[in-house]
């Protein structure tokens, strides 16, 4: 079982951190309900969730890309449809995270689900959250797989972000400068299922092809304070309440029997 650890402030110096979950058994329950759903949806017959998540890649090629895609949606509104779910990934790194953004909180409405076979030709291209996301919103990164290497995600930390955006301003249309600006800067977090990659969504992130044998299952959702800034976007088309302090209750239901809403 993974041990309890606090955040050792890597995040706040890199933009990233990899964070074991004290409640393991949570992360248990909640891949078995998302493997439940995935093996309903794709009529996938392995029973062990690890073996299947891991060699997913073996019946993608019955699929069309149009049937592979709907599928995923299907999957994707599914869990993100049961709160229950949230629910255990916020037990499972609940000190992390109100350690990070207090007890007022915000969740993301979509659990977002990401399936990268062996080989799969369609990576994900450098980029950040923020701007437009807010800059106080926390991303969770929650491999489903132990994932290391070209498997995992790769994330530029804070100073290689920086230098590449000063690149970008000085030559805006070549986007090639820019990527060359941090290629031998990617690190490729080792992360276990069990533990999740905790990161800023103002530092670049991404992923490249995926040359191992296995498939790469994770869940990415955002955390965000509740009284913090919001970016660009209106936060509640994205985000839900999720947990708010005894204060803050005692201090809403004040202003309701004040009529002061």
């Amino acid at each position: 079982m993974l041990m309890d650890q606090n955040i050792d402030k890597k995040i706040y110096e890199v933009g990233w951190e990899v964070i074991n979950s004290s409640q393991f058994d949570n992360l248990k329950i909640l891949r078995n309900n998302i493997y439940k759903i995935i093996t309903e949806e794709f009529n996938y017959n392995e029973q062990n969730p690890e073996i299947g998540l891991n060699n997913f890649h073996k019946i993608l090629s019955e699929l069309s890309d149009t049937d592979l895609n709907q599928k995923k949606v299907n999957v994707i509104q599914k869990i993100s449809s049961d709160n229950s779910l949230v629910d255990l990934i916020f037990e499972s790194f609940a000190k992390e995270i109100e350690e990070m953004l207090g007890k007022d909180l915000l969740v993301q409405k979509t659990i977002n689900l990401v399936i990268q076979a062996p080989k799969d030709l369609n990576p994900t291209i450098p980029h950040r959250d923020a701007p437009p996301n807010s800059y106080f919103e926390l991303v969770l990164w929650i491999p489903l797989v132990d994932c290391k290497d070209t498997k995992s995600m790769y994330t530029i930390d804070m100073s290689s972000t920086k230098n590449a955006l000063d690149e970008l301003e000085k030559n805006p249309d070549d986007w090639d400068s820019f990527i060359n600006k941090f290629k031998d800067k990617k690190n490729y977090p080792n992360v276990k299922f069990g533990q999740a990659l905790f990161f800023l969504p103002y530092i670049y992130h991404g992923s490249d092809t995926n040359n191992t044998n296995e498939t790469r299952f994770s869940l990415n959702i955002r955390f965000k304070a509740l009284f913090s800034p919001s970016g660009k976007k209106f936060p509640l088309h994205f985000f839900r309440l999720f947990k708010v302090s005894e204060l803050t209750k005692l201090a809403l239901n004040k202003i309701k029997d004040e009529g002061l809403e």
